[in-house]
């Protein structure tokens, strides 16, 4: 039988959402002092801020689209290494 915490656990992909956008947010989980985990596309001022936030945790959420397009394609490793450099502490990744 399976065992569960009743636990509900927060994720957001930020898929490039601009910093305004994604600042409601954070003010929105803040307020009623909830933690998340947001999962970066991309560097920004405030994913940069939010890796010291400390209820949220700062994933990495890689964008692989350039190996399903035309040209030279950048290659896996590539993408998830310029990523985890922008989020050097992160532990989590996730993609599509």
């Amino acid at each position: 039988m399976a065992s569960y915490d009743n636990e509900i656990y927060l994720t957001f992909d930020t898929d490039w959402a601009d910093d305004a956008v994604l600042r409601d947010t954070i003010d929105l989980l803040d307020s009623r002092g909830v933690a998340a985990t947001v999962f970066a596309t991309h560097k920004s001022p405030l994913l940069s801020d939010l890796a010291r936030h400390p209820r949220i945790e700062v994933g990495l959420h890689p964008n692989f689209n350039a190996l399903l397009e035309d040209g030279p394609p950048e290659g896996a490793e590539s993408i998830l290494v310029r990523i985890h450099d922008a989020f050097p502490a992160a532990v989590s990744v996730r993609s599509h």
